[in-house]
């Protein structure tokens, strides 16, 4: 496993410390398709986001399942009963965190003027040196490496609203949603870097990531 060297998260963040939030998206049931253990996944990913410089977030889309949110001390849930039923069918995941993005942006502190999305079966120590070297007054969109995949991604406040105006009714990837929408906010777009995780975890079509690109 891998652990992220000390001088690294000590490493300053200058001036785009302020307004920058980490909201972490679970939904807490059972199982999924891809992980029989996923409350464990959870348990060992999302309490290591709490030594982020940055204010951190839950963002809990099915509480409904145990009567109760998912929670982690020090961090603060948001929470409400997604729509988790069989008739959800292949397009239920994408229509939950379209849900729990608008959700979270009615809700989450109005301090929070830049707004990193992150999936909470994932945990990689290189995300936070890389947010300090992103110049904040000029990009809207923060997309991984690669432009391809939607584990992490980040927005300003009003650049979210738009997204979710525009796509929240499409019935796409959210991967093919951000795709497009780059395209329109060109060049205020920010490609990270390639980003190894701490644990090799399976998204949702089954893929077991080493890295996030």
């Amino acid at each position: 496993m891998l652990e992220p060297a000390k001088e690294e998260w000590q490493r300053p963040v200058v001036a785009n410390l302020s307004g920058v939030c980490l909201s972490i998206f679970v939904c807490s049931r059972t199982a999924s398709n891809t992980n029989a253990n996923l409350m464990d996944v959870y348990r060992d990913r999302v309490p290591r986001w709490r030594s982020s410089p940055y204010p951190v977030y839950i963002v809990d889309s099915c509480n409904q399942t145990f009567g109760r949110p998912f929670t982690v001390p020090g961090m603060r849930t948001l929470s409400y009963a997604g729509d988790t039923s069989f008739w959800c069918s292949w397009g239920c995941p994408t229509t939950r965190e379209t849900v729990a993005l608008k959700f979270m942006d009615q809700h989450i502190d109005q301090t929070c003027s830049f707004i990193f999305k992150i999936s909470g079966k994932y945990w990689t120590p290189d995300l936070i040196p890389q947010i300090g070297q992103i110049p904040m007054s000029s990009t809207k969109l923060v997309m991984q490496n690669g432009m391809k995949s939607s584990e992490i991604f980040g927005m300003d406040r009003a650049t979210f609203s738009q997204f979710i105006r525009m796509y929240g009714k499409t019935r796409r990837t959210q991967e093919w949603r951000l795709r497009n929408f780059s395209r329109k906010l060109h060049p205020h777009v920010h490609e990270l870097r390639e980003m190894q995780l701490y644990n090799y975890t399976r998204r949702s079509d089954g893929r077991k990531l080493h890295w996030l690109r």
